[in-house]
């Protein structure tokens, strides 16, 4: 600053990810990604095992020739959630390309891991959220992907429901659910949960639409965490959680303010 009073005024001429790694040191951040709350260290843990007093949910979005991807949620009593186990029926070194399983497999996979799940917790998820997709019947054989794999999980006494899918405030949730409450996030995933932590925290931006996700990208964790956590209950006081925009006014003042000791 001394050899150059200028340097800050000529940071702000820098695209906002610059800017805020070379002044701020803010060095994890990348042009247009969607989830810039997301934190490896703050929302990724070793392991989580349930306990009896947690709420237990599936999520699928559902993949043929792309990947299916889902999801076990654990809702504590405090409403945080934990998701701590994944099935992405993703083409081994060939990401984004999915195994070709018909719904009956893919009912065999999830039956297969509630087995063991009821093995080793002694519960399972009661309920599974489904891409809405899914409800569309098959020409060939008359029943849709839905009714295929209800049926498959009759005898776990699983309700399978259908996705709510507006994108753009179901983006917002899951934003809000990566924000930080007495240094905890809402939101946390295993470190097993490998395909979510690949390919989630790497979401773009949408060309196109304002506040939506660029659909063309491998987005379908993505889309299956938006799915489940629209049915899961929200987090008391929760709706009063304003989302701040990394570089706008009210980010600066936000950071001001830790800087300073007044936040934490």
């Amino acid at each position: 600053m001394k050899n150059d009073p200028t340097y800050l005024f000529r940071l702000r001429e820098l695209n906002q990810d610059d800017f805020l790694a070379l002044l701020l040191g803010s060095w994890d951040n990348q042009s247009g990604l969607f989830f810039k709350e997301w934190s490896e260290r703050d929302h990724v843990i070793n392991s989580y095992t349930p306990t009896n007093s947690d709420r237990l949910y599936m999520y699928m979005d559902w993949g043929s020739a792309k990947p299916c991807a889902i999801g076990f949620f654990a809702v504590q009593p405090d409403r945080r959630v934990k998701l701590f186990d994944e099935i992405y029926t993703v083409k081994p070194f060939m990401n984004d390309a999915g195994m070709n399983y018909n719904a009956e497999e893919v009912a065999d996979l999830i039956a297969n891991r509630l087995k063991v799940m009821h093995s080793s917790l002694g519960q399972i998820p009661q309920m599974l959220i489904l891409d809405s997709q899914c409800w569309a019947k098959d020409g060939s054989f008359g029943f849709s992907i839905a009714e295929i794999i209800q049926k498959k999980l009759e005898p776990f006494k699983v309700l399978v429901v259908q996705a709510r899918k507006d994108r753009v405030n179901g983006w917002q949730l899951c934003r809000k659910y990566l924000i930080k409450e007495e240094g905890v996030p809402f939101f946390q995933v295993t470190k097993n949960c490998e395909h979510f932590i690949r390919t989630v925290p790497s979401l773009l931006h949408s060309g196109i639409i304002d506040g939506d996700i660029d659909s063309s990208m491998e987005d379908h964790h993505g889309d299956g965490w938006r799915y489940g956590l629209t049915y899961m209950p929200p987090p008391a006081h929760f709706s009063k959680i304003q989302l701040i925009t990394k570089g706008s006014e009210a980010w600066f003042d936000y950071m001001d303010m830790k800087r300073s000791g007044v936040m934490s």
